[in-house]
């Protein structure tokens, strides 16, 4: 900016600006102008950091989403889909679905609390502590003594052991979950909730059961008192897990979408593929709320048993 414009706008005329130049003033207007130079310089570092920053979260965020299932591998009777989408370039939600053995297929849904990076990276170590691999360390499949020499702990006992670490206390962090154990040669199912929102039981009948049955958040280092339950899905049959972010979005009117509406739109559209029954949700979302960006990370995961 010209100086003798800025000046100009604070109130000087041109008259005034003459007399502080005569006066001995010119010394203060140069060091103006090189603090008016140093900000310009500043500025334009900052503009480069900040663009290199937005560079780096891009990234972030493509590596997170390659992290997330497709598809679920060698289950013909298994049809899988998801909708994810962060309130920032990275998300505190995540999910899988991967074999657990030759008759098993595991499936978690994860809400951590808060947003944005430190929940991400948290999302990261979390994903990697669940994976499917045989050890005496594992948390879903550990080994044993006997054939097939591996145990698959149940959800209720998975949950408990991600409970021992108190990530409240030690991280200022915790979470809700749903993990699921499917036998999909016959469609049985155990599954625990902690804290999550209700996974929604969409029969093909139309008929439907949210799951309410479940303990506290994970992390909290309180005494715990965890379900499972049990049930048979039939060929047909829809089950849906989702981050709160989905039922809290909120339209002008401050009102929120809930899962009312969410269970309305389900069953409106059940006769369609899994993949645009939930892309159609989304869209429903989005059109509630008038905007394309959420304050809370959105995720679903739903999955139907053929």
């Amino acid at each position: 900016m010209n100086i003798e414009n800025s000046v100009l706008q604070i109130g000087l005329s041109p008259e005034e600006l003459y007399q502080l130049e005569v006066n001995g003033f010119s010394a203060i207007m140069q060091k103006v102008r090189r603090h008016l130079q140093g900000l310009t310089e500043k500025n334009a570092e900052l503009e480069k950091t900040i663009g290199k920053m937005q560079r780096d979260l891009k990234a972030a965020r493509e590596a997170q989403l390659n992290m997330l299932p497709k598809e679920i591998k060698g289950v013909p009777n298994l049809r899988f889909a998801a909708i994810f989408q962060p309130s920032q370039y990275v998300s505190g939600d995540i999910y899988n679905v991967f074999r657990l053995d030759e008759r098993h297929i595991g499936i978690y849904h994860i809400d951590i609390s808060g947003h944005g990076v430190p929940a991400a990276l948290f999302s990261v170590s979390l994903a990697q502590m669940l994976n499917s691999n045989v050890s005496s360390r594992n948390l879903l499949k550990v080994t044993a003594s006997a054939p097939p020499y591996y145990r698959l702990n149940p959800p209720d006992e998975v949950i408990r052991l991600l409970d021992e670490d108190q990530y409240f206390d030690n991280y200022g962090i915790f979470f809700t979950m749903v993990y699921l154990i499917m036998d999909f040669t016959n469609g049985q199912v155990q599954l625990g909730r902690a804290g999550h929102s209700y996974p929604l039981l969409l029969r093909s009948s139309g008929d439907y059961t949210e799951l309410q049955n479940g303990g506290i958040p994970v992390g909290l280092g309180l005494p715990r008192e965890d379900y499972i339950d049990e049930f048979t899905m039939r060929p047909g049959d829809r089950l849906f897990l989702y981050s709160d972010g989905m039922i809290e979005a909120v339209n002008q009117e401050g009102e929120q979408y809930r899962s009312k509406r969410l269970i309305s739109h389900l069953l409106e559209n059940r006769t369609k593929p899994v993949t645009e029954q939930l892309q159609l949700v989304l869209n429903d979302i989005h059109n509630f709320s008038g905007q394309s960006e959420f304050d809370d990370d959105i995720s679903i995961v739903g999955i139907e048993f053929c």
